[in-house]
């Protein structure tokens, strides 16, 4: 059975098991999106929510049933937390994996975009339903202030080389895999899975496989400060 063809529970649980240690919390968020004229609008459906994965995976047939009932897109926060409410940059003490958003293409053409970046393959893809998102699973936690400041410096070059969305900070929220996308479904468009297409734990990479983007970030570090 390809990943394609897994029911979506099991979607869900094979991607969380690959991000989130059993007693770690993972931040959910549900957020209707919709457009009213060219105007983008969103509003919050239900409070966040913090729980462990098993208990996410557990309640993926109620999560499933509000989001289907409130055109609620589920949201989760790619990073752990720590404790319930953390949910911004300053909260995160851990980054596992290497992550990255793009919009309006197929996988076949996110893998074109890697290849001639020369981005290595990555760990996990999944379809968004309007996209793609990929994670590069790392061989240890970033945990240390120093490396997590030069991961963040490092994602918006790593995003630019293949044309990845445009926000890359370390508590940003994705679609996870077993979910659906209702964006704009109050106007009737119609709603599209969103499913893992791939996920290969053992694929896991040092820092340095991403090092000539944290060149690049040194570089407009330097340039920055020699311009002050």
């Amino acid at each position: 059975m390809n990943n394609l063809e897994q029911p979506p529970r099991r979607q869900l649980d094979r991607f969380l098991s690959a991000l989130f240690l059993p007693n770690e919390l993972v931040e959910l968020r549900f957020i209707e999106s919709w457009l009213s004229g060219e105007k983008k609008m969103s509003r919050v459906v239900r409070p966040a929510k913090w729980m462990r994965r098993r208990d996410v995976v557990a309640q993926h047939g109620q999560l499933t049933r509000l989001a289907e009932r409130t055109f609620a897109n589920i949201y989760f926060g790619v990073c752990p937390r720590q404790r319930p409410g953390d949910a911004s940059d300053s909260s995160i003490a851990v980054v596992r994996c290497v992550w990255c958003d793009v919009d309006n293409v197929t996988a076949a053409e996110a893998h074109e975009r890697w290849r001639k970046a020369l981005a290595p393959e990555p760990s996990i893809i999944i379809s968004s339903g309007s996209g793609i998102h990929a994670y590069w699973l790392l061989e240890r936690d970033l945990t240390l202030e120093q490396e997590k400041s030069s991961f963040v410096a490092m994602l918006p070059h790593f995003y630019r080389s293949f044309g990845g969305d445009h926000v890359q900070n370390p508590s940003r929220v994705l679609r996870p895999p077993g979910t659906v996308n209702y964006k704009d479904a109050r106007n009737g468009r119609r709603p599209a899975p969103c499913t893992l297409l791939a996920c290969d734990r053992r694929l896991r990479y040092p820092l340095e496989a991403f090092s000539p983007w944290v060149q690049q970030a040194q570089a407009a570090k330097r340039r920055l400060a020699a311009a002050t």
